[in-house]
């Protein structure tokens, strides 16, 4: 499969496209299929490895596509229309490779998780920000003299739990985020990386939005990046609620 990738990679999109684009269009294909084959076997370690690559062809054609040679004899008005053009034939495949590794990531609530999924999750974060450009915070262990002990506690906590994040143990994550609350119920990080864990990790959005309210409200509402995931996650919730994907 990974030969057959390759082949397609090497295949330059060059002027006109009409004679390049189905040359890279079939050996888009062969490398597709051979995935394909590759995900039947359902040997997990190749699954998931396999999924991303299946994702990564797809964006690759849209990336080669937006970046292929515009004519030259193109005037400023043409050459608009022309990158509509290719945008309108790229964006399908942009967004087969987005349902692809969101496949890939929904994996981790069957308490699958691998470096595959994180690749996934990693490509998303730049397809998809809004959604899945979420990173925890944690305080350096430096804290300025004379921090309260309770709070060089809640972030030594944090640090543990962003630690069992990135080796995959999400409910030792959880637990821990949950003891940091115990030590202090109104420390505002603690609530951000609980939430990213469940919205991200655990596939749990009403705990997720519950987390990301009692942040956006200890910090007075101030970070608007967290105020639009808590709108995307309502949006889905009403979706969800109305039968929908």
């Amino acid at each position: 499969a990974e030969y057959g990738d390759n082949q397609f990679q090497a295949v330059r999109l060059t002027l006109p496209l009409q004679k390049t684009l189905p040359e890279k269009s079939a050996a888009m294909q062969e490398a597709l299929k051979a995935y394909e084959r590759c995900t039947d076997y359902a040997v997990e370690q190749f699954v998931t490895s396999c999924t991303f690559r299946l994702a990564e062809v797809y964006q690759h054609l849209s990336r080669a596509l937006m970046n292929s040679p515009r004519p030259a004899e193109l005037d400023a008005l043409a050459k608009e229309q022309y990158d509509i053009m290719l945008e309108e034939q790229a964006y399908p495949f942009e967004e087969k490779a987005i349902a692809i590794h969101e496949g890939n990531a929904r994996r981790v609530r069957e308490g699958l998780f691998d470096e595959w999924i994180q690749h996934s999750l990693t490509s998303l974060a730049t397809l998809l920000p809004a959604r899945y450009r979420k990173v925890e915070k944690a305080l350096p262990d430096q804290l300025p003299e004379g921090t309260p002990e309770v709070s060089r506690r809640v972030v030594k906590l944090n640090q543990e739990g962003i630690r069992h994040r990135e080796a995959g143990d999400f409910d030792k994550a959880a637990e821990t985020y949950l003891k940091a609350l115990g030590v202090d119920e109104h420390a505002a990080m603690t609530h951000l990386n609980l939430g990213i864990l469940y919205d991200l990790y655990l596939g749990k959005p009403g705990r997720a939005l519950y987390h990301y309210t009692e942040y956006q409200f200890l910090t007075e509402g101030q970070d608007r990046t967290v105020l639009g995931w808590i709108k995307d996650l309502e949006r889905q919730e009403i979706t969800l609620a109305q039968g929908g994907q």
